[in-house]
């Protein structure tokens, strides 16, 4: 005996119906979960960037009197992109800015007045991004934090 064909198209649009449901449901549950946890659980953080450009060095030689040229060294480059993240360039940001006392209170929660050195110079070193734009001579400073002023005075500081 065979089944008239509407009512086999009715079975499926019933079916499609049924599934087309669940699928809108957990459609709608992954959108309001994902702003639950973006907005309500995450706190929020701000960036901030800065850029600076590292100078070309005038270059004398000494073998041809009068000529001089202005070149990047990749070496002193390098030495620069790395000096910008050492501990004497670090250190007395945070001193200056009194980020290790600000810190020791919001981020580590502890009954410390200010953080040890080595605590602070790790999340200094947590938060900041140090970038070099290829191909030129540009080195990128990015700051973020959940504080919009902070992330600022840190990457304008390092800058």
């Amino acid at each position: 005996m065979s089944v008239p064909s509407t009512s086999r198209l009715n079975r499926y649009l019933t079916v499609i119906l049924r599934w087309l449901l669940i699928a809108f449901t957990v459609f709608v549950l992954t959108i309001l979960g994902g702003y639950y946890v973006t907005n309500a659980v995450f706190p929020k953080v701000y960036t901030a960037s800065a850029q600076i450009q590292v100078r070309p060095r005038l270059v004398v030689d000494a073998s041809r009197p009068g000529f001089s040229q202005q070149s990047l060294d990749p070496t002193s480059f390098q030495a620069e992109f790395t000096l910008m993240q050492s501990p004497d360039v670090l250190q007395p940001i945070i001193t200056d800015l009194q980020l290790d006392k600000i810190w020791a209170k919001r981020v580590y929660k502890s009954g410390l007045d200010a953080l040890p050195p080595q605590d602070a110079l790790a999340y200094m070193n947590k938060i900041l991004k140090l970038d070099f734009v290829r191909g030129t001579n540009i080195i990128s400073i990015t700051v973020s934090s959940e504080v919009p002023k902070e992330c600022a005075d840190i990457a304008n500081a390092v800058a």
